[in-house]
């Protein structure tokens, strides 16, 4: 998996000396993921199982420090479509990061996958990300559990 960057951010791939900093990232989400008595190690391995591509999010200027993730996962191979998802820390939210870290995911996900759908799902009160996403391109497509489903068509 590569590291991916721009003159802002840069996107390492997730490893298990990343756990502490990707556990506390996750800790300060509304809603928690983790499992009862889940280590920060065995929540970022479990986490990792689950997706296809997954990386952190760091500035440029400040590489060492965690601030968020990105992850490309339910790669449907027959229909070329992807599910793309992520995380920041509150202190980062609303600064355009994770529209840079979602562009440099998709493009990749594009030109190295053969990526033609991108799919985001999120809570239908999470008014801020769905806003990101459909800057980006993305349009309502549906349902799905209760959460809202919206879909990005890649021209090719």
């Amino acid at each position: 998996m590569p590291t991916l960057n721009d003159r802002q951010i840069l996107l390492r791939p997730l490893t298990t000396a990343d756990a502490a900093a990707f556990y506390l990232l996750y800790n300060t989400q509304e809603e928690k993921p983790f499992e009862p008595g889940e280590t920060p190690e065995q929540f970022t391995n479990r986490i990792m199982s689950y997706c296809e591509y997954i990386w952190t999010i760091a500035l440029v200027d400040d590489p060492g420090k965690i601030i968020g993730d990105c992850a490309l996962h339910h790669f449907e191979t027959t229909t070329g479509e992807i599910q793309v998802g992520g995380a920041l820390l509150p202190e980062y939210q609303g600064k355009g990061y994770m529209a840079r870290a979602f562009t440099l995911v998709m493009d990749f996900a594009a030109s190295t996958l053969g990526i033609r759908i991108f799919v985001g799902e999120t809570t239908p009160g999470n008014f801020a990300a769905i806003k990101l996403v459909q800057k980006l391109g993305f349009e309502i497509a549906g349902s799905s559990g209760g959460n809202v489903v919206l879909k990005k068509f890649v021209q090719g």
